[in-house]
């Protein structure tokens, strides 16, 4: 049972992003279209030299068991973050133009994509770290909150009219998803399950602080 509800969660966060493509093509966005399904394969395929490149990082830590899946745990948020937000970046933040940018939606789309990549990874057996289904199901779903973090600010970022709050935003895109993956990964990797709770808590009063703000620049301070 448990098995089939993994599974379950993987066919899933896969169609999320099937979706959103699926959305434009009834909606009949030719551009929209092209571009959300480009997203959507550039972000599986880039999993596999994401997993090689973190393989070989990943080499180089010999510490103590704490230390390590800490180190561990920095490496793989660091990397996995720093490559969605790049994605994001470079294929939608720097072309947009104008009216409202959907980069709740781009981030959605991106991670799912990466997820999905991830879990065909897992099941032909490439992965950076050894992981049980029930951990990786978690990571799976973990992509897609820390997307929401990444849209939420980055679209605050691109419509904010303040150079220091734009610059604020832009750069906290970067670091808030990176410590929330770190943090999850961490208490994934030293088994600490009793903590999600906590830390879902954690996560769910910062989406409501920057959540505000989004409703505000995406409502009264849109280009």
């Amino acid at each position: 049972m448990l098995d089939l509800l993994e599974y379950l969660v993987f066919f899933i966060i896969g169609f999320i992003g099937i979706f959103y493509i699926l959305f434009y093509v009834f909606k009949r966005e030719k551009a929209k279209v092209k571009l959300t399904s480009k997203l959507f394969v550039i972000s599986i395929l880039i999993t596999i030299p994401t997993i090689f490149f973190e393989k070989i990082v990943l080499s180089y830590g010999r510490f103590p068991e704490m230390i390590n899946s800490l180190y561990q745990a920095f490496v793989i948020g660091f990397i996995e973050e720093f490559i969605k937000r790049y994605i994001l970046i470079s294929f939608t933040y720097k072309s947009h133009k104008q009216g409202r940018y959907l980069g709740l939606g781009y981030a959605i789309i991106i991670a799912s994509g990466f997820a999905t990549g991830e879990n065909i990874c897992y099941f032909f057996g490439y992965r950076s770290y050894d992981l049980e289904l029930l951990r990786v199901t978690l990571s799976s779903s973990g992509h897609l909150c820390f997307a929401i973090i990444l849209g939420i600010l980055i679209t605050i970022a691109r419509h904010a009219r303040r150079g220091f709050t734009k610059q604020y935003y832009f750069v906290m895109s970067l670091v808030v998803p990176i410590i929330l993956h770190s943090i999850f990964d961490y208490i994934i990797l030293l088994n600490i399950y009793r903590l999600l709770p906590v830390y879902l808590v954690f996560v769910v009063i910062i989406y409501l602080v920057f959540f505000k703000k989004y409703k505000l620049y995406i409502t009264y301070l849109m280009i």
